[in-house]
């Protein structure tokens, strides 16, 4: 009797770019700007999105806005285990 092959750390042999949140893989040609890096045993990861607006609609009921939707995400791997923090800047008033 032959002893079963090991088993991959991950389901498929895939980088670690393509793993989402939760269950979700990422298609290799959709952009995601991060950085990983590895410390030691712990893989960490970086990514974040940036969006700058300036709107402004002429009239007389016209008027401007500038807003931003942004975010950053940090995770950590080591082993089995994994960490992840998502944050937000939200406008104080």
């Amino acid at each position: 009797m032959t002893p079963p092959a090991p088993t991959p750390a991950r389901p498929v042999d895939l980088s670690m770019r393509r793993m989402g949140s939760g269950t979700a893989w990422l298609p290799d040609s959709g952009p995601l700007p991060g950085h990983h890096v590895m410390l030691g045993d712990w893989m960490v990861m970086v990514h974040y999105s940036l969006f700058l607006q300036y709107i402004r609609e002429y009239g007389t009921r016209g008027a401007y806005q500038v807003g931003s939707v942004n975010w950053v995400g940090a995770g950590g791997a080591v082993a089995e285990i994994g960490i992840s923090v998502v944050a937000t800047v939200w406008p104080l008033c």
